[in-house]
């Protein structure tokens, strides 16, 4: 560094220069990848809707190369009995947002046209600007499209319950219900709880767990008598008729109709 390089009259320029050695450590951290559908992190052979949201963001700590270009991104799909391709990322599918200097976090959202039934495997993986791979081997994940509208039976979890009842079910086709309805009553078929699906939480396409507890009360806060109560599922929707889809807990129900809204549970209630 010279501070006056002969510009202003000096006796002596010598004493002008300031030098110091340094050495620049190699970027070797990976960025880190995180992948959602729909906004849910799946697990393998999952069930997503014909369109799902493919969420792909990746953030690094290196805030001097920033994640600004999408060729950072590797995106794979493969369909059902098909081959492996590689996606273009400049398909109207993708939209890319570019990392900025505050994060370098950087966003590609690919939303698929609708896919058909089957199953597909799909692969991704980010690499920074010094050539840092988000990991060795590509993030992969199996996934099933049905585009069916269909549900299962809903299952009480746990059951018997103490004072805390949830419900677990999986859902396919290419929207979620307008309008679920639990009610449960008692063995001689009085109504005494009412469950709305606001009620109920978050509801995606696929595999779910009820946000709502049950805390064995009727509608006015009263705690029930120990005992066996029942349980239906009512499902409405103009667009679609959802069919019953089977599955290992049909065998506790009452019946097992195509239509689920005539299918009855049981619930233990032991406190």
């Amino acid at each position: 560094m010279i501070f006056n390089p002969g510009i202003l009259p000096e006796k002596s320029y010598s004493n002008n220069i300031y030098q110091k050695n340094f050495f620049v450590i190699k970027d070797k951290i990976n960025p880190l990848l995180d992948v959602t559908f729909d906004g849910i992190h799946i697990i393998n052979n999952e069930i997503v809707s014909p369109t799902p949201l493919i969420l792909i963001s990746a953030i690094d700590e290196n805030k001097l190369r920033l994640l600004d270009d999408t060729q950072c991104f590797s995106l794979y799909l493969r369909p059902p009995g098909g081959n492996l391709n590689r996606i273009a990322l400049n398909s109207r599918e993708i939209k890319f947002k570019a990392a900025d200097s505050l994060s370098n976090k950087a966003i590609i959202e690919f939303r698929p046209s609708y896919l058909a039934d089957g199953n597909y495997e799909f692969s991704t993986n980010v690499t920074d600007a010094s050539g840092n791979k988000a990991g060795i081997n590509d993030y992969i994940i199996n996934f099933e499209v049905t585009g069916t509208a269909s549900i299962t039976n809903f299952s009480p979890y746990p059951n018997p319950v103490n004072n805390a009842l949830r419900f677990m079910f999986s859902l396919t086709g290419p929207n979620i219900p307008e309008d679920i309805q639990i009610q449960i009553s008692t063995i001689d078929g009085k109504l005494i709880k009412t469950i709305s699906k606001v009620a109920l939480g978050p509801i995606h396409i696929g595999n779910n767990i009820t946000a709502v507890v049950w805390n064995g009360t009727n509608e006015n806060g009263d705690k029930l008598a120990n005992g066996v109560y029942l349980y239906r599922v009512f499902i409405s929707d103009k667009r679609n008729t959802f069919l019953h889809k089977k599955s290992t807990i049909d065998a506790y129900f009452k019946s097992q109709d195509k239509d689920i809204n005539k299918n009855m549970g049981k619930i233990y209630l032991i406190r």
